[in-house]
């Protein structure tokens, strides 16, 4: 029995007609059953059209142009020069290109549906008896002939020639030789991603003779373009297994040199190279996230020796180049720019906006000894507002795996630029760790909005033996503090760290309160000759019983500029001295008699003890 049924929530109806049961009957559409690029010379050379044989024979004036789309490898829809040609048994057809394709890599291919077989039934691909689904598939073609090195390619030159030694893959995006962006010459390689949903990845592959080969370096200009994915660089020597050799974020809108050693990753996987490297670039982009990178300046050559890529001690930065590219290799910048007309010392410094970061790496063990007394310090123009919404972030590794924290700020309420350090040996011993050959600093800034706020850093500094005073100074003792001290007290001395500049440290940095919540006034504030101990003299002399409360600072600097005072020496200046002492109550004998006619509290006997 076979029953046809109709069901519906709503009222309506369905026809049936021309109803057959039969045997040996085609009553499926005709479908694709294989897809073959076609290339000049046979089996190599550029692709002039893909071969598509069908399991049937079709109609071939339902087979047109409007039938078939092919996409190349990087992304261009192919112009046919006409309509897909028939190889005479009306199963096997060409869709020839108008102009040969020199790109090797994956094409896109769709066929269908609207083609139909001898008996008029439309293509059923999926062969599921319901009619009016094509194919969509990928073609491999590979026509690279892998280079010998050196190579060196700057996308200025014949396609042909270019394309020779490369196979691309676009997925969703566009992988071409464009002028938009160049480095060196007028034209470079291009990989772009539009917003899309899932993850798509955009593949650039360079396929080189290294057998044999040592001292292999591979090094190329980026430039991303559009802020959004990644420049992923890998490497397989057999075109399955591969290795991820660098990943690179930014700097957007700005050109950055990178070096690879290829011995080094090859050693690592333990491989050895053959006559078919392949060197991957990879755009990643995530789900609606736009994305684009720029290639030129390729060159992979043997024989070399790698460039410095961690920074030797000691180590400044000033930021005084005409572009980023005019760091150190040893700098990272994922999300960072040039400020090119504010710096603290000089014209520029290096600012990051909403999520941007840098990072710069330094040998901290040179020759394989580690080094000792080694600090860290810059100045910082932080965000002069923004609350807990704005964190501006500094932290170190010696792996580039495991990260911890060095410094943290809010926002900056003192305004201007600050001199912010750290002491590395500290942190070194806080974190169990020995110093490496390369240990990364990362600066990051977060703020929950996006726009509106941005840090910037300079003059940053690493020493070590000590060699550098990089900490603000601080009240190493007072000898009135926490002390319960006979009154009346006319003066004390207040002790620094270290030596401080005099004309810093005045009667306007000192704040000494009453037990009856007065101000007490400060005459005067006098160096004893060593720029360290000073005494300040109080006008008139305190002997009012009760609590005093004194804070010293914050601004007050050392005498090599470190300022203001870094009381908890944090590394992050600003905060003051402060500490608390007792003139005790004395007890009157009699006969007393107060009066009150001293003109003020402060002036009463100091019998009396007032709390506030």
């Amino acid at each position: 029995f076979i029953r046809f049924r109709h069901k519906s929530r709503y009222k309506g109806g369905f026809t049936w007609d021309d109803i057959r049961i039969s045997s040996g009957f085609d009553v499926f559409g005709p479908k694709v059953v294989s897809t073959t690029a076609v290339r000049t010379g046979g089996t190599s050379g550029a692709v002039t059209g893909i071969q598509i044989v069908f399991n049937e024979p079709i109609d071939p004036a339902t087979f047109t142009t409007y039938d078939v789309t092919i996409t190349a490898p990087g992304g261009n829809v192919i112009s046919l020069a006409g309509n897909p040609v028939d190889g005479g048994d009306h199963t096997t057809f060409t869709a020839q290109f108008s102009t040969p394709e020199p790109v090797s890599g994956l094409y896109q291919l769709n066929v269908g549906p609207n083609l139909t077989d001898a008996q008029g039934t439309r293509m059923d691909q999926n062969q599921n008896g319901l009619p009016g689904d094509g194919l969509s598939t990928s073609v491999v073609a590979l026509v690279v002939s892998p280079h010998a090195v050196p190579y060196e390619e700057s996308f200025d030159g014949d396609p042909a020639s270019i394309f020779s030694a490369w196979e691309f893959n676009a997925d969703g995006g566009m992988i071409g030789v464009d002028s938009g962006h160049a480095r060196e010459g007028s034209y470079a390689l291009e990989l772009a991603v539009p917003s899309l949903s899932g993850t798509h990845y955009q593949d650039s592959v360079l396929h080189a003779n290294l057998a044999g080969k040592s001292g292999v370096v591979l090094d190329c200009w980026a430039l991303e373009f559009v802020d959004g994915g990644s420049l992923e660089v890998s490497l397989s020597v057999d075109g399955t297994n591969w290795r991820t050799l660098k990943a690179i974020s930014g700097p957007p809108g700005a050109w950055r040199q990178h070096w690879i050693d290829l011995d080094a990753a090859r050693d690592a996987a333990g491989w050895s190279y053959t006559s078919d490297v392949r060197i991957r670039f990879r755009l990643n982009s995530g789900s609606w996230v736009a994305a684009g990178f720029a290639l030129d300046g390729v060159r992979v050559r043997a024989g070399q020796v790698m460039p410095a890529v961690v920074a030797a001690v000691p180590y400044t930065e000033g930021f005084e180049v005409s572009e980023l590219a005019g760091l150190g290799a040893w700098w990272e910048l994922p999300g960072a720019t040039l400020a090119a007309t504010q710096g603290h010392s000089g014209t520029r410094s290096l600012a990051m906006g909403y999520g941007g970061s840098a990072e710069f790496a330094v040998d901290l063990a040179p020759g394989g000894t580690p080094l000792a007394g080694v600090t860290l310090d810059f100045w910082s123009l932080e965000p002069s507002s923004g609350g807990d919404s704005a964190t501006t972030t500094v932290s170190w590794s010696v792996d580039g795996i495991t990260w911890r924290t060095l410094q943290t700020a809010q926002y900056n309420t003192l305004g201007g630029w600050l001199h912010r350090a750290v002491d590395l040996d500290k942190a070194r011993i806080e974190a169990g760790w020995s110093y490496p050959r390369s240990a990364r600093f990362r600066f990051a800034y977060t703020y929950q909005y996006n726009g509106g706020r941005t840090w910037m850093i300079d003059d940053i500094r690493v020493a070590a033996g000590g060699s550098l005073n990089v900490f603000g100074p601080k009240v190493a003792s007072c000898p009135v503090a926490g002390q319960s001290v006979a009154g009346p007290l006319a003066s004390f001395t207040v002790t620094f760290n270290e030596a401080v500049e005099p004309a810093s440290f005045t009667a306007a940095d000192v704040s000494l309160t009453s037990p009856s919540g007065a101000a007490v006034s400060v005459g005067s504030v006098s160096d004893s000759g060593d720029h360290t101990t000073f005494t300040v003299a109080l006008a008139p002399p305190q002997g009012l019983a009760g609590l005093y409360r004194l804070a010293i600072g914050p601004n007050v600097a050392d005498t090599v500029g470190n300022a203001p005072m870094d009381q908890d020496q944090n590394g992050v200046p600003g905060d003051a001295y402060s500490t608390t002492f007792t003139i005790p109550t004395t007890v009157a004998l009699p006969p007393f008699a107060e009066g009150f006619e001293a003109g003020g509290i402060e002036s009463l006997a100091s019998c009396w003890a007032f709390t506030v």
